[in-house]
């Protein structure tokens, strides 16, 4: 549960760092990113698709040549150095539990070959079909639309790389290693969907459009307390 807060303290603070370029930014992006890896290790794909984001975009590679992102590293050391520590001493019991999890049901030969297919697609679908409530509940939505959205270059690959990316790197990471994945880890990749959503179709938000909106969501709400 504190991966999803900590997650989306990650996005806002990363973006605040690279647009104002402010120590304070950068302080609280290295102490979120710290916690979210003491919370679990899974926020490794976070961090790694914000570093790729940050060598692709021109306006955060920019970063690279001044301190205040290493700062962020080294705070977010801090507050992971004692847990590193704590593995160190129990012969990285966490780390080798999580790898026997992504190992389970592994096959081999032509069947192992099979499963880098299957297995991601199995997850994809999974996530997919979590999505689904959130995509009917934006129809109303997605109608009618106004003028696009006026964002920058850096704008609209931090929405595309931190609302797709944790996804691609967890099935590219099956595909490659033919781990099992578990539906349930996804649970923090997709804080920034809504968002993404409304950026790509720009709706035009009505009375009409609204009051769709929200029947939508009693009947939802119901829908789960019934069920």
């Amino acid at each position: 549960v504190l991966m999803l807060p900590l997650w989306a303290a990650i996005a806002y603070f990363y973006y605040q760092a690279i647009v104002t370029n402010q120590m304070s930014s950068w302080f609280w992006l290295g102490i979120s990113a710290g916690l979210a890896m003491v919370t679990k290790y899974e926020s490794a794909i976070l961090l790694l698709v914000l570093f790729i984001l940050t060598i692709v975009n021109p306006k955060a590679r920019k970063n690279f040549q001044h301190p205040k992102p290493y700062f962020a590293l080294m705070m977010m050391f801090i507050i992971l150095l004692p847990n590193l520590i704590w593995l160190y001493h129990h012969q990285f019991d966490a780390i080798l539990y999580a790898t026997n999890e992504l190992q389970q049901n592994k096959q081999v030969g032509f069947w192992g070959f099979i499963s880098r297919i299957t297995e991601p697609l199995r997850f994809l679908g999974e996530q997919l079909g979590n999505l689904a409530p959130l995509f009917l509940l934006f129809l109303p939505l997605a109608k009618k639309k106004q003028t696009p959205n006026d964002l920058s270059k850096f704008e609209k690959d931090f929405l595309f790389f931190l609302t797709l990316g944790p996804l691609f790197m967890t099935l590219l990471f099956s595909m490659i290693t033919q781990s099992h994945l578990v539906s349930r880890w996804s649970f923090p990749f997709f804080s920034l969907v809504g968002i993404y959503l409304i950026y790509q179709f720009n709706p035009k938000i009505e009375d009409k459009t609204l009051n769709k909106f929200f029947t939508l969501i009693a009947v939802f709400n119901l829908a789960l307390i019934l069920g």
